[in-house]
């Protein structure tokens, strides 16, 4: 499929995206879109970011919006604070919502949608400092797909949800050079 992805705009259609996991989870995300994101971007809580078919880019198949955060050293594991003293706070960016439409799902999209974040923090982190790229998990199996496919590391204490993960800007931009040149070698998997 040939998809295109561009900030949300009037002429999206929102009012029919849904998504759902197949335990039934996930509503809050699709009505999210529907009823909120327009006003978070037009307040810069975040950026929308849409992915569409190319034939049709107004018909949601997926979103993800990204927005400035701030992450503490001390909240780091060491492997990830290198360099970082404990007390200081660093500037990342915040993977708020990531959503596939409910049909698109087990089809690949996922990671093409993820490939779209990677490649926006890209851009951001090129006009903008950022240490790491943030996502917060609500349960046990998100934890284990960002970690086992991405290379997310989950630095929140205590075993309950949500969960704080993060990626080193480093790791993403490693990751982006990977795919763009061809290459699944070393991709996470």
């Amino acid at each position: 499929m040939n998809y295109s992805v561009r900030k949300l705009d009037e002429e999206h259609y929102l009012e029919f995206f849904e998504t759902t996991t197949s335990s039934g989870e996930g509503t809050e995300l699709g009505d999210w879109l529907q009823t909120k994101a327009r006003e978070y971007q037009k307040l810069h809580r975040s950026v929308v970011w849409i992915m569409g078919d190319a034939d049709d880019p107004e018909d949601v198949i997926g979103y993800f919006t990204l927005s400035g955060y701030q992450i503490t050293g001390g909240s780091l594991t060491k492997r990830l604070r290198s360099g970082i003293e404990p007390s200081q706070t660093h500037p990342a960016h915040l993977l708020g919502k990531f959503a596939l439409r409910t049909e698109g799902q087990g089809k690949g999209m996922g990671e093409l949608l993820m490939l779209e974040v990677f490649r926006k923090y890209r851009d951001v982190v090129a006009i903008s400092g950022s240490r790491f790229l943030c996502l917060h998990v609500r349960n046990k199996e998100l934890e284990k797909y960002y970690d086992e496919r991405y290379g997310f590391s989950t630095v929140s204490d205590g075993d309950g949800y949500p969960k704080l993960m993060v990626i080193s800007t480093e790791a993403v931009l490693d990751l982006l050079c990977r795919v763009e040149e061809g290459s699944k070698e070393n991709y996470p998997s």
